[in-house]
């Protein structure tokens, strides 16, 4: 059964080259390690834009699984989806 399915990663090269043959939604990335570097606007900034974006995708897609690596900035896609009732893998 086919069923529809897409990736949510940040924009990286690998990102931009698997958005060449699937459906891809590219988050900003952030890292908790920008604020201790003195870098705190640059991380709240990334963190506001990442949650936005995040729950916008959430809200389009209503995905009923969603199967991540734990990359740190995926942090706000995983609680918008477990939420909305997602199963995490």
């Amino acid at each position: 059964q086919d069923h529809e399915y897409f990736f949510v990663t940040e924009p990286t090269a690998l990102g931009h080259s698997v958005a060449a043959d699937h459906p891809v939604y590219f988050v900003d990335h952030f890292a908790w390690g920008q604020g201790r570097l003195g870098k705190w606007w640059t991380m709240l900034r990334s963190a506001a834009a990442n949650l936005v974006q995040s729950a916008r995708i959430i809200r389009r897609k209503r995905p009923h699984i969603i199967i991540t690596t734990g990359a740190g900035s995926m942090t706000p896609l995983l609680l918008f989806g477990r939420v909305s009732g997602a199963h995490i893998i």
